[in-house]
């Protein structure tokens, strides 16, 4: 049986992954497997993964207090602020667009990748090429 724990705050900035990093690490140490995951990160701070992918690198310090091999799937969407509005959109490791906050978005029909406000397209064809979680608009 699995088990899932949340860290929730109440503001940006007040230790949320920084306690994530620390929880992971004492349930390692405690002979449980753990793996960290966000599903979306707004912030301008990224690394590198081993085979070159981009990920947040609180994704990545939360891997490492794991001991695993930080991974896009662990942080598989990251919003990188580019202007007051707008952000770079990070699709498990590659740049894929930008987008104004001020754009609304329709969810698309089941298995299409979002258009109208992105200004990339979905990497790869089809959703095969999806590794992640399950978009939420299928």
């Amino acid at each position: 049986m699995s088990h899932a724990i949340a860290v929730l705050g109440s503001a940006s900035d007040v230790g949320k992954s920084l306690v994530a990093a620390g929880l992971g690490r004492l349930y390692r140490d405690a002979g449980l497997d753990v793996a960290p995951y966000k599903a979306q990160n707004m912030a301008n701070q990224a690394g590198v993964t081993a085979d070159g992918l981009e990920m947040p690198r609180a994704q990545i310090l939360q891997a490492r207090a794991c001991g695993l091999e930080p991974h896009v799937d662990m942080g598989p969407v990251l919003m990188k602020p580019v202007t007051a509005t707008g952000a770079q959109i990070v699709l498990l490791g590659k740049a894929v667009g930008a987008m104004e906050a001020s754009t609304s978005a329709t969810p698309p029909a089941s298995g299409t990748w979002p258009s109208g406000p992105w200004t990339g397209s979905r990497p790869g064809t089809g959703s095969s090429s999806w590794r992640g979680p399950a978009p939420p608009w299928n």
